[in-house]
């Protein structure tokens, strides 16, 4: 159910960001102490506010209530402390969000969607190529992700990069 609710969560799609809710809400149905599939639903609901399915004070709330029980089952999940970054950046808690990515990429240094958020706060704090490291570092992990290959597109634009932001989105699009 986990892996299924991920498959669905990586479409990145509001049907499919469903579809992935449900299957982490019966994961925890089954074991309510897999810390995973409550890492996975946090995730859902903080996606389900930047697709526009859900409002922030809907779910977010939901989603910062997963992450700490994820984090509470299993404190060296690399997962659950993403999850807390990304509900923590959406809180424009920027000091936590990036922290709690820090040690996301510590115990998991091969954790893609930790490098893509990190590269994301690193952006808005236009710390430009500590956040181009970090987005680059993600498509290395995940060549083949949508989603990383557009956060590094929009890091290297951002950066004014343009050569290779133009390079690097054309390369998104021919993934799509």
């Amino acid at each position: 159910l986990y892996l299924k609710g991920r498959y669905f969560w990586n479409q990145r799609t509001q049907e499919g960001l469903t579809k992935a809710k449900a299957f982490f809400e019966r994961a925890i149905v089954l074991d309510p102490s897999y810390a995973l599939a409550h890492s996975g639903l946090a995730d859902c609901y903080t996606l389900l506010m930047d697709y526009r399915a859900a409002r922030a004070g809907e779910v977010l709330p939901k989603a910062k209530a997963h992450a700490l029980k994820a984090m509470e089952l299993d404190d060296a999940l690399a997962e659950a402390h993403a999850s807390l970054g990304a509900v923590s950046q959406h809180e424009y808690d920027w000091g936590t969000a990036e922290r709690e990515l820090k040690r996301a990429i510590e115990l998991r240094p091969g954790y893609a969607t930790a490098h893509q958020w990190l590269a994301e706060i690193l952006l808005a704090k236009r710390r430009f190529p500590e956040a181009v490291a970090e987005a680059e570092r993600a498509r290395q992990l995940d060549p083949t992700a949508p989603v990383v290959n557009y956060v590094l597109a929009a890091t290297l634009l951002m950066s004014r990069d343009y050569g290779r932001a133009i390079e690097q989105a054309t390369k998104k699009l021919e993934l799509d």
